[in-house]
């Protein structure tokens, strides 16, 4: 993958866009737990992995799934399951992620 002209075109996101965003604090770490795992991870999994308050990665994963970095799926059992993973997108930045962190 050519970063710079590939990158730009994830989603249809802009150049910019996209570097504001994977600023964002814990983005890149969620994105590359997730990317490190191979496999879903519950929210916990990824709360323990980063050390982050509830609120953060609460806001951070919302972001991601909304951008289609990242999908979320529920589970229909007591106690509540969530999993999340990296969407073909999100595994389009594998790369990337390897590289930087």
């Amino acid at each position: 993958m050519s970063h710079n002209s590939d990158l730009c075109k994830i989603e249809g996101h802009n150049h910019g866009f996209l570097i504001t965003f994977l600023g964002k604090k814990h983005t890149l770490w969620v994105l590359k737990a997730l990317s490190d795992s191979q496999k879903p991870l519950r929210f916990g999994q990824i709360q323990k992995r980063l050390n982050v308050n509830t609120k953060t990665l609460t806001d951070r994963l919302r972001e991601l799934e909304d951008a289609h970095f990242i999908t979320r799926r529920s589970f229909d059992q007591i106690p509540p399951r969530v999993e999340y993973s990296l969407t073909i997108i999100g595994w389009e930045l594998k790369p990337l992620l390897d590289e930087m962190a």
